[in-house]
């Protein structure tokens, strides 16, 4: 507090008066009156306290103080127990699955008719006997080697000349002198580091609250009943008897006959014959590719295949011509002739090859022949492969 002389004037204690005071303008007994914020009067000579100072500069932070000790650890409550466990709904009754049927009987099978016996083969013509190999002539005599020649000297090596001789080594000049080195620098001062400030101390760490109570159990729910069996459904109706099965063909009779020359026929013949019967060999004209069928003791089926292995066409036109079978006599139902027809030319489609299947409704007690023929058509030449690709089949069955 600043103390004020008696004689101070007004116009000093203008410069000192604080916030919260005033200056009376009277003197009383050559003191100062003053005056706080309230208009009470402060007697400066009864060594009342005079008015608050300035407040000095801040200083230094203070060092951090001790970590507060950790609250306790409120106790944990005890679990709670879990609430009761809902029923389960009942299960319904299965339904009633009725029986299996029982399979129907399976009709017996037919019986297979016996094949009837194939007629033997016709004798193997012989074989002429093969003419004696001639003698090899004599061997002719080897000529004599003619005498070797004679080798002639090695020439002699030329001598080798004197090594020169190698010339004296030169001194080695001195080494220059190593210049010396400078002084090192001098390194300058290394700057103070400013002081780390103190941190603020950390207030206490606040009470942990207590843990709310868990709430009991709830007891397990009762189990629910089970449900009742399901009746065992009532046995199906007993399955119908199958129908009786095919008893099966019964092959009366069934041959085969292949074309074995191995090469087109030795002639072309023209496409206007009416008909070629194919040949097996390379003879013209017989055997033929013909199948007899005996005579049987019922009606039969006769099924029959022929396969052209290659048919070629000679001349470049464009002509048709029939390819098939024949039947001698005519069946039951007039029927002769299976085939079908080609259009050809040896510059588009020279070669072609067929496979021709049909069915004649054969009598008891005739002897049929079935023939493989070609021709009866508009005009050109043509031939044909005569090998194991070219052949009839047939078989006869019981109706």
């Amino acid at each position: 507090m600043t103390v004020l002389e008696e004689s101070t004037g007004p116009a000093v204690l203008d410069a000192i008066l604080v916030t919260g005071t005033k200056r009376s303008q009277s003197r009383l007994s050559g003191r100062v009156a003053l005056y706080d914020a309230a208009g009470n009067p402060i007697d400066l000579a009864a060594g009342s306290q005079g008015p608050k100072g300035d407040p000095g500069p801040v200083g230094p932070e203070g060092p951090q103080g001790p970590k507060g000790d950790k609250g306790d650890t409120g106790a944990q409550g005890a679990a709670g127990t879990a609430g009761p466990k809902g029923d389960p709904g009942l299960i319904g009754p299965k339904g009633d699955k009725g029986d299996k049927g029982d399979q129907g009987l399976t009709g017996p099978q037919g019986l297979v008719g016996t094949t009837g016996q194939q007629g033997p083969p016709g004798p193997t013509g012989s074989t002429g006997a093969q003419g004696p190999a001639g003698t090899a002539g004599p061997k002719g005599d080897v000529g004599s080697q003619g005498p070797q020649g004679v080798k002639g000297d090695k020439g002699d090596k030329g001598d080798t000349g004197p090594t020169g001789a190698t010339g004296a080594t030169g001194a080695t000049g001195t080494a220059g002198a190593t210049g010396t080195q400078g002084p090192a620098g001098v390194a300058g001062p290394k700057g103070d580091k400013g002081d780390k400030g103190d941190a603020g101390a950390t207030g206490p760490q606040g009470i942990q609250g207590p843990i709310g109570n868990t709430g009991p159990q709830g007891s397990v729910g009762a189990t629910g009943a089970t449900g009742a069996t399901g009746a065992q459904g009532s046995q199906g109706p007993a399955g119908i008897q199958g129908p009786k099965g095919d008893p099966g063909q019964s092959i009366l009779w069934r041959n085969k006959i292949r074309c074995t020359a191995g090469a087109y026929r030795s002639a072309s013949f023209a496409g206007t014959t009416a008909y070629h019967v194919l040949e097996v060999t390379a003879t013209l004209g017989a055997p033929s590719l013909i199948l007899t069928v005996p005579s049987q003791a019922v009606a039969f089926q006769l099924e029959c295949i022929h396969n052209m292995g290659l048919n070629r066409k000679d001349d470049a036109a464009y002509h048709y011509l029939y390819h098939g079978m024949r039947l001698i006599p005519d069946d039951e139902d007039g029927f002769s002739l299976i085939w079908v027809v080609t259009t050809q030319h040896s510059g588009v489609n020279q070669f072609e090859g067929f496979n021709i299947a049909g069915s004649y409704r054969c009598k008891a007690g005739t002897s049929y022949q079935v023939q493989a023929i070609m021709g009866g058509g508009n005009g050109g030449t043509w031939n044909y492969m005569k090998n194991e690709m070219t052949w009839l089949e047939a078989k006869a069955v019981a109706l």
